[in-house]
């Protein structure tokens, strides 16, 4: 982790981005501490599997701590209300490593905002943008990403669902499964084949609104971990020419767009969720003390070198 000094620069210090998102964790860690996330409606304490018990009520209930606390603005860029010019790696991957540490869902609430409205902030036309990244920044929109079907996950060349040409738009049939935020997003990234070619060309991007006609919630897909997923069912569903994400037939360069500036952030989540475990039953280390000190001696060997959460 960061040293302490890193943290102690201004918000407005010039020419780094990394002073902004030590100034916002630096004062926004002190509301996790002090609430245990109680107070913004999000279940006391880590989510463990046995507790989590409506996890599609819990991810909806937590935007409102996610609005209230600014979150949600490092999920978009700066000109539709973010924070940073343009989604910023470096400081996504400190806050999902926060937020792991303290509750499961709460990261994964986080980092579907970023994902769901990814490919908008990427490739989305003026419109488009407008219509959809500052309701995401400001928590008044959930997002979704169907991507995956049922024989389709990380296969995305085997996907099956279809978007015919029509006059005005396209007509989408098929299915979508394992869709995170799937039941409770406002909108979804959704990714179906427009075009004849085999493999992962004539896939394109759409935007789906979840109360779309012939859109149905299929399935809740429980697993181990507490996150709200779903099968999507798609029968009929028109999309306007308008709903169209990029250019048609490059809907695969989209996902994958998307997913290189998630896909660390992943890797920092990992580190975050069993801190708080070593951190309580190390026994070795006090709280708030740094747990990598060992292997980490350019921290340790400073003054100040403290774990800052």
């Amino acid at each position: 982790m960061w040293p302490r000094k890193n943290l102690s620069l201004k918000e407005n210090d010039a020419g780094s981005e990394l002073s902004g998102i030590a100034f916002f964790l630096r004062n926004a860690i002190g509301n996790l501490q002090m609430s245990s996330m109680n107070g913004a409606g999000i279940p006391s304490g880590r989510i463990m599997v046995a507790q989590s018990k409506t996890p599609m009520k819990d991810a909806v209930n937590g935007f409102r701590f996610w609005q209230e606390g600014g979150w949600l603005k490092w999920c978009v860029p700066q000109a539709f209300g973010g924070r940073t010019e343009k989604l910023d790696v470096r400081s996504l991957c400190l806050i999902r490593e926060t937020l792991a540490r303290y509750d499961a869902l709460a990261d994964f609430s986080f980092a579907m905002q970023g994902l769901g409205s990814g490919a908008v902030s990427i490739l989305g036309n003026p419109e488009q943008q407008q219509n959809i990244l500052n309701a995401v920044s400001e928590g008044r929109k959930i997002a979704g990403f169907a991507l995956s079907e049922p024989e389709a996950g990380s296969d995305v060349a085997s996907m099956k669902a279809r978007a015919i040409p029509t006059q005005n738009g396209w007509k989408l049939n098929g299915e979508k499964s394992w869709i995170s935020n799937g039941g409770i997003a406002d909108f979804y990234t959704l990714f179906a084949r427009t075009g004849d070619q085999s493999g992962t060309s004539g896939i394109s991007a759409f935007l789906l609104q979840a109360d779309n006609p012939g859109l149905s919630i299929a399935e809740r897909q429980e697993v181990m971990a507490p996150h709200p997923l779903a099968r999507l069912e798609l029968n009929d569903v028109f999309l306007h020419q308008n709903t169209l994400l990029g250019e048609e037939g490059k809907g695969f360069a989209t996902a994958m767009a998307t997913l290189d500036i998630f896909r660390p952030t992943v890797g920092a989540a990992a580190l975050g969720l069993p801190e708080e475990l070593l951190m309580k039953h190390s026994g070795t280390v006090a709280p708030g003390k740094c747990m990598v000190s060992r292997c980490r001696k350019c921290l340790s060997s400073e003054p100040g070198s403290e774990r800052w959460t």
